[in-house]
């Protein structure tokens, strides 16, 4: 009895043209991380950070100090022309505008900040690529996305040790900035204070490295990439300052029922 034999399955050749095969010539390969990556990463350290303040209460302990801020105000400012019911009920107003301030507090915390990581990012990348277009020179939006995303971690850095600092020390407050120097026995205009911690050591070694980069890109000179910079840090200080003002002196904000 005779067994058929089954022929092996022939193997391709490389080397027969009608076998397509890869140009790597010309190939292009996504760099990792990409910028979502690392936005994402940056993002997710400055919402632990901004929990950990949260959980550990210190978030809190700042809210309330402002409103205790406001009840002495309301004392002092009634000595002797308002009768102590209208003062206990001005204080009340001041204690149940507590949860208000509190989630306006977290929205900031939570949502404002992490998303500014991202617009920070994203509108250096297309500033910068459109100066470039304008200019003639290659626009190279994809390079500056992706750098820029990787430069937001000087913010998410600062903000973690700002915070560890913080929980370390036992203090209520702690910055890079130069508002160290000011005197703690003078009061502060509330402007003034606000924009030294905005522009505290790890923002400022960011916005210079995104000056830096726009300049490696070749997407502007020197004096290009430090004007760009500037616009930008001037159109986030319009955003953010008077924001934190709000904030600042909303809390404070005394109601004093006529």
């Amino acid at each position: 009895m005779s067994v058929a034999s089954q022929a092996s399955p022939s193997v391709p050749n490389a080397s027969d043209p009608a076998i397509p095969t890869p140009n790597l010539d010309h190939a292009t390969f996504e760099p990792f991380p990409g910028p979502l990556a690392w936005l994402g990463f940056w993002i997710t350290l400055a919402i632990a950070a901004a929990a950990a303040l949260w959980l550990t209460g210190y978030r809190d302990y700042q809210i309330a100090s402002a409103i205790q801020t406001g009840e002495r105000i309301i004392e002092f400012q009634s000595i002797g022309e308002r009768d102590d019911q209208t003062i206990r009920e001005a204080i009340r107003v001041q204690r149940a505008s507590i949860p208000f301030w509190t989630t306006l507090r977290m929205l900031t915390d939570f949502v404002f900040l992490p998303l500014g990581l991202a617009a920070r990012a994203l509108a250096a990348a297309t500033l910068a690529a459109a100066w470039a277009a304008i200019w003639g020179r290659p626009h190279r939006f994809t390079d500056g996305w992706r750098e820029s995303a990787a430069v937001q971690g000087f913010w998410a850095v600062g903000l973690a040790l700002q915070t560890g600092l913080i929980i370390a020390l036992g203090q209520p407050e702690a910055t890079f900035s130069a508002a160290l120097w000011l005197d703690p026995t003078v009061t502060q205009p509330a402007w003034l204070n606000l924009s030294l911690r905005w522009l505290d050591g790890f923002a400022l070694a960011g916005w210079i490295a995104l000056a830096w980069g726009i300049r490696q890109r070749g997407q502007a000179g020197i004096s290009g990439a430090v004007l760009l910079t500037l616009m930008l840090m001037s159109l986030e200080f319009l955003l953010v300052i008077p924001w934190e003002l709000v904030l600042g002196a909303g809390m404070r904000l005394t109601v004093v029922p006529q």
